[in-house]
């Protein structure tokens, strides 16, 4: 029986840790292209610059591709993103519902997001380098400010509510769930690369950006402004998260793959956790007024933090934009 000719089919071993190296070396790869692309001077040829373009975008939504293959990214279980046990501040609880509210207006009217999205209204690929570059730096932070935090407090039942969230960032009982490295991998979706990071980690407004929450955490010298400090930078985590994607997704091939990302899926549905437990820190520790005082204090600077993280982003942007 003539059955024709088979065309021959590459088999890919899709196990995480060969998907893994393979985007690695994928990466090393590309990294080594840019570099010979720029050598030569192909950004002068208009042919070769688009073409190089064209390549560089397939290549990476390949990559992306395997990132994302649906046997690679199991439903995540939200049980294990619940946090502690609560017994009294509870979502509904009335006074969690009524401070939830006063500090997110406080947040709302300070208008960050509103100011970074009409500063820079349309998406690019520019954009969302800065964007992914600018957080994955912050999200490889946080861990040690938490912990940080969590060492400074006077009690380890403060000190219990506080390390939480510094353990769902280093990926609670599995080190390849750390966080940081989760968005990385979104990063990589779309179409971020390793010389891109080692062309943007180091720009000096990033730095002095963490160095700033650096030397608030290690000024301060009470609980409450400890406390403080985390909510003001957990309130506006829903917009945020929304603010990343948007910068990402420059095209829709790219929203479509972030989308169904390990990363974005996560934080979409825990990140109402961390603003109630850091609310319920105010409710549980704040008690009298000078406690409410230091902890508005840090509250604020958590704040001014991310009004200095945005704008600092919007300045990268604009700065590479107009020096094209």
């Amino acid at each position: 029986m003539d059955i024709g000719i088979q065309t021959p089919k590459v088999l890919i071993d899709r196990t995480p840790k060969k998907v893994h190296r393979f985007v690695h070396d994928a990466n090393a790869a590309l990294t080594t292209i840019d570099a010979t692309f720029s050598l030569l001077g192909g950004a002068s040829n208009p042919r070769a610059s688009e073409l190089y373009k064209k390549a560089h975008k397939r290549m990476s939504l390949l990559i992306s591709e395997l990132l994302t293959g649906d046997d690679l990214l199991p439903d995540f279980e939200v049980d294990a993103y619940q946090g502690v046990e609560e017994k009294t501040f509870h979502f509904s609880h009335e006074s969690v519902v009524h401070q939830t509210e006063y500090f997110t207006n406080i947040m709302a009217n300070r208008k960050i997001f509103e100011t970074y999205e009409s500063d820079l209204p349309a998406a690019s690929v520019t954009k969302a380098k800065v964007v992914g570059i600018f957080w994955h730096q912050f999200s490889e932070f946080m861990p040690w400010f938490l912990c940080r935090a969590a060492s400074k407090v006077a009690t380890n039942e403060v000190r219990h509510y506080v390390i939480q969230t510094a353990f769902e960032e280093l990926g609670m009982r599995q080190s390849d769930k750390i966080h940081a490295d989760m968005f990385w991998k979104s990063a990589l979706i779309a179409g971020i690369t390793e010389n891109d990071r080692a062309t943007y980690c180091d720009h000096s407004s990033i730095k002095v950006a963490l160095n700033f929450l650096k030397s608030e955490i290690e000024k301060y010298t009470t609980d409450a402004q400890i406390l403080g400090i985390l909510l003001g930078l957990e309130i506006p985590a829903k917009e945020n998260i929304e603010c990343i994607y948007k910068s990402l997704c420059y095209d829709e091939n790219v929203k479509f793959m972030l989308d169904k990302s390990e990363f974005f899926r996560i934080h979409r549905e825990i990140e109402i956790e961390h603003v109630r437990l850091t609310v319920s820190n105010f409710l549980r520790f704040c008690i009298h007024d000078q406690q409410k005082n230091d902890f508005n204090q840090g509250f604020h600077a958590g704040l001014d933090f991310w009004d200095f993280f945005w704008k600092s982003v919007s300045r990268q942007i604009s700065h590479i934009q107009i020096n094209r």
